[in-house]
């Protein structure tokens, strides 16, 4: 009977050891398809400034599903910004017949958080005839997120007439991401483009 109580006793123990084992190698090859699966890279520290976002295991796929979301289905319902004000430094008077106007449009791509499309252009006989200081950035709350200035690339076209402007931007979005204890590093192409017309 003895040997019976024991023999169950030392199953009892490895079945509970595997069971352990199981779990932890389960978690651990659930981290990794995420890391395949999102390109997440594991980084040893954040950049000064930044704080990264915690997550538990369960919500990275998720959270990364509802950025990405974000990034695809923006409405662009934002308002192109143009400024008219002679008397402030946005716009100069080039001359008679020329003028530079600064004109921007905002996106929401997060709760707090919109991407931002600016360029400065150059109006003469009411046509517009180039733009120049082009840029892309971030306004709102963003902790744990920055948009990588070396990647940022814009360009613009215009219509044959002069009267329409199309300003394009693009750039990666690293979020720094902290999962059970690691910091990981998932990275986001977005892209923004908007017209403006005279």
């Amino acid at each position: 009977m003895k040997k019976v109580v024991a023999l169950i006793c030392i199953i009892s123990c490895v079945f509970t050891m595997s069971v352990g084992v199981f779990a932890t190698e389960q978690e651990e090859v659930t981290l990794n398809v995420l890391e395949e699966m999102y390109e997440l890279k594991t980084i040893d520290e954040v950049p000064e400034g930044i704080e990264p976002i915690e997550l538990e295991l369960e919500e990275v796929e998720d959270f990364i599903k509802s950025i990405e979301k974000y990034n695809t289905e923006t409405e662009p319902d934002g308002e192109i910004e143009v400024s008219d004000d002679y008397n402030s430094n946005e716009m100069r008077i080039l001359s008679s017949s020329c003028k530079s106007q600064k004109i921007s449009k905002k996106e929401l791509i997060g709760i707090l958080l919109w991407k931002k499309l600016y360029g400065t252009i150059k109006i003469c006989d009411n046509k517009i005839t180039e733009a120049n200081s082009l840029g892309m950035s971030f306004e709102g709350y963003s902790p744990g997120i920055t948009l990588r200035d070396s990647s940022v690339k814009t360009r613009y076209d215009i219509s044959d007439n002069g009267k329409t402007i199309t300003l394009y931007g693009e750039g990666d979005v690293d979020y720094y991401l902290l999962i059970d204890g690691a910091i990981k590093l998932f990275t986001l192409h977005t892209e923004m483009e908007f017209d403006y017309s005279l």
